[in-house]
């Protein structure tokens, strides 16, 4: 049985490139089949007319190329992913476990937003997932995989593409040097924070200033609750500043310190907190120190 089930999938595997190869695209694209390798389109059957249109059965090049779409760029490229990727019925009989809300995630992101524009440099699907060689978010040599997906992020967040653009390029060098990014990068854990877990995948955005605390305690779940639950919470919401980040920073996230925890230089409360509740801190830290002194003492004198 075992034997006839591995079988069974070694004929369906060999059965692949011949569907790519019943294209009549590549007739004369040979080239783009053999690099493209294993994809998940091709895997299902959809051959190259399903995303560039024209006529895969036509024997004549203008008669192929009828009603061609080349390279789109900006919110046609979303538009015409989603043409598929959105279609929930036609969704259903390829893989019914694939989600069909990307392209309406898309439109509420940063990128989606200005696509929508006309921006035609904003990232797109093909941006992260490439456009032929697709491969499955979980395959490590994906480029929208978690092994992955910090280099094809700073890929266009850097200062090359971004010239000219008031978006900063910092972001992987700060990365690089915080607890997350040592984790991710060095110690290659792939639980650890990238990326898509704070901002998002197709709706990506930066959180806003109240949604931080949501995005933080998906981790540190107890952390937050505690925050929560503290006294600092309704100070930060009345003074307009994000909880976590305020503190801790964004992708520059060093390990916590007593001297991140002071008001002297390095300290987080210099400068996410108000002057005068510095001072009110410094007064408090003053009497605590002159409190334990006094215990100090009293416990070095003789009984």
């Amino acid at each position: 049985m075992l034997r006839l089930a591995a079988l069974t999938a070694v004929v369906i595997l060999l059965a692949v490139p011949a569907t790519a190869a019943a294209d009549g695209c590549a007739d004369c694209h040979r080239d783009l089949v053999a690099k493209q390798g294993a994809d998940v389109h091709a895997a299902a059957g959809l051959g190259c007319a399903t995303c560039h249109r024209g006529n895969a059965a036509a024997k004549t090049e203008a008669a192929a190329h009828a009603g061609f779409v080349a390279r789109p760029k900006g919110w046609a490229v979303a538009t015409l992913c989603g043409g598929c990727h959105a279609d929930i019925e036609g969704m259903r009989t390829l893989n019914p476990r694939l989600p069909t809300d990307q392209l309406a995630q898309y439109r509420t992101s940063h990128h989606g937003k200005l696509a929508q524009k006309g921006d035609a440099r904003v990232a797109t699907c093909v941006s992260c997932h490439g456009h032929h060689g697709v491969k499955h978010v979980k395959d490590p040599a994906s480029t929208a995989s978690k092994e992955r997906i910090v280099e094809t992020c700073t890929g266009c967040h850097d200062a090359t593409y971004m010239e000219g653009r008031d978006v900063p390029t910092d972001q992987l060098e700060k990365y690089k040097a915080s607890v997350h990014g040592h984790r991710r990068l060095v110690e290659r854990d792939a639980g650890a924070p990238a990326c898509n877990d704070c901002h998002g995948n197709h709706g990506a955005a930066p959180p806003g200033v109240y949604a931080v605390t949501h995005v933080c305690g998906k981790c540190h779940v107890t952390q937050a609750e505690l925050f929560e639950a503290g006294t600092h919470a309704k100070h930060f919401k009345d003074a307009g500043v994000a909880p976590c980040t305020t503190c801790h920073n964004h992708h520059d996230i060093m390990p916590t310190s007593d001297a991140l925890l002071g008001t002297g230089p390095g300290g987080a409360c210099a400068t996410a907190m108000p002057e005068a509740a510095i001072r009110t801190h410094d007064r408090r830290s003053e009497r605590f120190i002159a409190m334990e002194g006094k215990r100090s003492a009293a416990a070095e004198v003789p009984g």
